[in-house]
């Protein structure tokens, strides 16, 4: 260690100020030339301190006005009795230049030369005596606005499939990335890291991260940032202890203490969030969101609202990552399939990775499944939408059903699914052709949050008609208008009574819903207007049987995702319980 020590009365001058024997420790041994924290431990008993907790009580002593000033006062001190200065600084790094360039120029580069290491060492040690490194760096910092960061090379730490994408980013012919593929792709370590690269190159943008729900961010989204920062050698910690990245978990963000960027972790399950979120930076701007598990918001709506409410600025690049679901009629799978101006979608699997980025055991796996169930291999590994295993229904048509056709529907009833907060309440209307054995479902209404008298509300405006004269009108006793309900809320049905509609419990017992259900796939057919029935046909074609562990379909009928499918049931009640073939 160099060091530069003071004259008996200069120090005394100096070290005067009254402070703690081991303030006074403190400075004396950064006065020598010890950084920051050897100067604490040698002050202080470290022994049973962590690194970062040295770091940070190193950090908060040279907050101190006092002990700054001293250590200040005395590194001018020494600059002047050394007749040291930035222009003689830098004169010295100068020679130590030409002379390696001479040296390599005429024997050629002689790593690790004994004089090299001596001269740089020397310099080193008396620009931080002096506080000269500090005025370097504010040079060089006023001289480039851009913030520094170790320099990483992209292209070597990703998988060779995505470079494409890096350079349509690069090039700005995207900015929206939809990545979807299989298991062990590399697609959101290949995301979290341009992003990152993005985000460092932007001293004013700021960074969304985000999954549907609030409470898997943390091992999620949280974690990957964290790899890829790792990723770079840059440093994270708490405030105030040095580091390049400050985290904290509350609030769940991720700070770079350069620029005071931020990268900010939230579940959309709350949305209203995304519009309370401020910056500082009067400059700052949300420029980059990458949203985990894409395909599990609920609609293609779900996510325009998303990115509607974060960008705000000229530029914007958003990555969306998901497996796809092998239901082909899955909002994502579909939008996927859509050109957009600025839209990128990208297909990879574990195949297009090196084998060192995944490991051998993974490849083992994947082939194992692939021996054992192909076409869950194809879903999980292959990223394929390969349809959905052990369909319930498979006699469900998109059928367009017009005015005039319901008009002529001989049979019409209606169910009702009771719900309220997690579960919808749901009214639906059907007609039957039993000659045929043709079921329709033509009408439906569906919410979540209203009181029964609401509801009432609801259901009666889709019974009433209109006459020739323009005139609205409803029967409630009107076969047509006869509605059959769960009758598990009597509480329910006697306000609907009482507010004059016509409605019957339908009674459940033992194997009710299996008997529904199975009279229900005995139709010829279901036909089902998309248009306006969505929830119908996506709940009816969407209804699979429960999987085992393995995978493999059971007879099991899960009680989830079939809101209509039981407000059919009730509303063919006196079909199935008919003893009449029908």
């Amino acid at each position: 260690m160099v060091g530069l020590f003071l004259a008996g009365d200069t120090c005394l001058k100096i070290l005067g100020m009254a402070l703690t024997a081991k303030q006074e420790a403190f400075i004396a041994a950064a006065i020598k030339g010890m950084n920051d924290s050897d100067a604490y431990r040698f002050a202080y008993d470290c022994s049973r301190m962590k690194p970062e907790t040295v770091n940070r009580k190193a950090h908060e002593l040279m907050q101190n006005g006092k002990i700054r000033a001293r250590i200040e006062a005395a590194r001018e001190e020494a600059a002047k009795q050394a007749q040291w200065s930035l222009n003689k600084a830098i004169s010295r790094v100068l020679v130590l230049n030409d002379k390696a360039f001479d040296e390599i120029d005429n024997y050629g580069l002689i790593e690790k030369s004994q004089a090299h290491k001596a001269l740089l060492d020397s310099t080193n040690a008396l620009n931080r005596l002096t506080g000269v490194d500090r005025q370097i760096t504010k040079a060089e910092e006023q001289s480039d606005s851009r913030p520094e960061c170790p320099p990483f090379d992209l292209s070597a730490n990703i998988s060779p499939t995505f470079c494409s994408v890096s350079r349509a980013i690069d090039g700005g012919k995207t900015d929206r990335v939809v990545l979807e593929g299989g298991r062990g792709s590399s697609k959101s370590s290949y995301a979290y890291q341009k992003a990152l690269d993005v985000f460092l190159k932007r001293p004013h943008a700021q960074w969304i991260c985000g999954r549907r729900f609030a409470n898997t961010l943390r091992r999620s989204c949280f974690a990957n940032t964290l790899w890829a920062i790792d990723m770079r050698g840059m440093t994270i910690g708490k405030p105030g202890e040095g580091c390049d990245f400050d985290k904290t978990v509350s609030p769940m963000e991720i700070t770079y203490n350069k620029t005071g960027q931020k990268i900010i972790f939230v579940g959309l399950d709350e949305p209203e969030k995304l519009k309370s979120i401020t910056f500082e930076d009067s400059e700052a701007k949300i420029e980059i969101l990458l949203l985990e598990e894409y395909n599990q918001l609920n609609s293609a709506e779900d996510a325009r609202n998303v990115r509607q409410s974060v960008f705000r600025s000229d530029y914007s690049l958003e990555f969306d990552i998901f497996n796809p679901d092998p239901d082909e009629m899955q909002w994502a799978n579909q939008e996927a399939l859509i050109d957009e101006p600025g839209k990128l979608v990208h297909h990879s699997t574990y195949l297009d990775v090196p084998e060192e980025f995944i490991g051998k055991k993974f490849i083992e796996q994947a082939e194992a499944l692939k021996k054992i169930n192909p076409k869950a291999y194809d879903n999980e590994y292959g990223g394929k939408v390969t349809g959905l295993e052990g369909k319930v229904f498979e006699n469900i048509v998109d059928f367009t059903i017009t005015d005039e056709m319901i008009e002529e529907f001989a049979w019409i009833r209606n169910g009702i699914d009771w719900g309220f907060s997690v579960d919808p309440w749901v009214f639906l209307r059907i007609a039957y052709d039993s000659k045929r054995r043709i079921l329709y479902i033509f009408g439906e209404d569906f919410a979540t949050g209203l009181t029964d008298p609401r509801t009432v509300e609801r259901a009666k405006g889709k019974l009433t008609k209109t006459d020739a004269e323009g005139h609205r009108f409803f029967k409630p006793y009107a076969m047509e208008n006869l509605i059959y309900a769960d009758s598990a809320e009597p509480k329910s049905i006697a306000t609907y009574k009482q507010l004059g509609m016509n409605i019957h419990a339908v009674k459940k017992g033992a194997g009710s819903i299996k008997q529904g259900i199975k009279w229900l796939q005995d139709r010829a057919e279901i036909r089902i207007d998309k248009k306006r029935c969505p929830l119908a046909y996506q709940e009816f074609t969407r209804y699979t049987y429960e999987l085992d562990k393995d995978k493999n379909v059971t007879t099991g009928l899960p009680d989830e995702d079939n809101h209509t499918i039981d407000a059919c049931r009730y509303a063919c009640s006196p079909l199935i319980m008919s003893k009449k073939e029908v």
